[in-house]
């Protein structure tokens, strides 16, 4: 009997002492969370050869929706403070819209932009071409069509390998709700 008591003792203290999570699982955000992660937008272009992008979009003519898609603003592999990565389209894709490019971002503002910097669109190991962007995020300040509060981008952008075509991206964050999805 006492070896039994023992036994269930030490199972006790066993089962009791797995429960301490300790320190180990404590989370480190990412330089730049809360506005990172993955987001729905709707692109939509136009075309005009004789403008930049900001002067195209202050008053947009004759332009195209080509539809909602997902874009990601992620952190870069050694945690700048002061760069993210921007992506519009699967890793693998090379439309003359898709763009993945390292910008700078400011986390006081949830401003970012970059001019004339490498695009990596198609997943490429060097630049395909170059992009500039400039855009921003609200943070919990956005309504998406499910009723969840969520985040905010918007962003306007060129690639020089389709030069004229001015791009702007516009959307929330995803919520996994199915309703907002697109």
């Amino acid at each position: 009997m006492k070896k039994l008591k023992y036994i269930l003792g030490l199972m006790l203290v066993c089962v009791l002492a797995s429960c301490t999570e300790g320190t180990d699982f404590d989370i480190d955000y990412t330089p730049i969370a809360p506005i990172g992660g993955q987001y729905v937008v709707t692109i939509t272009y136009g075309y005009d050869e004789n403008m930049t992008d900001a002067e195209f979009w202050a008053n947009p003519t004759d332009v195209v929706e080509l539809g909602q898609i997902y874009a990601f603003l992620s952190n870069t592999t050694d945690f700048d403070t002061d760069k993210a990565w921007i992506r519009v389209g699967g890793y693998s894709a090379n439309n003359r819209y898709n763009i993945n490019a390292k910008i700078d971002i400011d986390m006081s503002t949830y401003t970012f932009s970059g001019t004339s910097v490498g695009n990596y669109a198609g997943n490429s190991a060097t630049p395909v071409d170059e992009a500039t962007v400039d855009g921003y995020c609200t943070h919990n300040q956005y309504t998406a069509p499910s009723g969840a509060v969520t985040d905010y981008i918007y962003f306007i952008y060129s690639r020089t390998d389709a030069p004229g075509y001015h791009y702007k991206a516009e959307g929330w964050k995803y919520t996994g709700w199915e309703e907002d999805d697109y």
